[in-house]
């Protein structure tokens, strides 16, 4: 199983779906004011890895970015919007 050669936290939500637990991850990094200490303070970077493009939307938080394993580049939106209420 993948756990346990990556040294990485698995997060499992029964019910939920990958892309609906990183948003309210980056949410919630974003609401949190997770700084990294220093001359500036910065928020910490979240780098979502995924070419699905839903996650654009989550680049109106400056610290949000999002890497396409596939295409090999970084993807950025050059006007991010926020999802409109449902």
């Amino acid at each position: 199983e993948l756990r346990a050669v990556f040294p990485y936290k698995v997060i499992e939500i029964e019910g939920a779906e990958a892309d609906d637990i990183i948003a309210s991850l980056a949410m919630w990094s974003c609401n949190n004011d997770l700084s990294i200490t220093g001359l500036i303070e910065e928020p910490k970077p979240f780098l979502i890895i995924s070419g699905d493009h839903d996650f654009i939307q989550l680049q109106t938080h400056k610290h949000v970015k999002q890497y396409s394993p596939i295409q090999k580049k970084f993807i950025k939106a050059d006007m991010p919007r926020c999802p409109s209420p449902s």
